[in-house]
């Protein structure tokens, strides 16, 4: 019935190919994230944040990249 945060975000990301989209709820993400750190616990909301800015223009890049994990 609902498009939510995370829905409007996939379809920025997949459909309209938008290069600096960053989905701080998604699951697999932060999953990949504390993967790639090792790290037996999601990561908290600020280090999310801060990855944000260090990857900005190009958060979808950087996603790719951690998924890759």
């Amino acid at each position: 019935k609902q498009i939510g945060r995370w829905s409007a975000e996939m379809i920025l990301l997949f459909t309209y190919n938008r290069s600096n989209i960053w989905p701080i709820q998604d699951i697999g993400l932060l999953r990949a994230i504390s993967k790639n750190y090792k790290k037996k616990y999601l990561p908290p909301e600020k280090f999310v944040k801060l990855l944000y800015k260090r990857f900005t223009p190009y958060c979808s890049v950087a996603i790719g990249t951690y998924g890759e994990v």
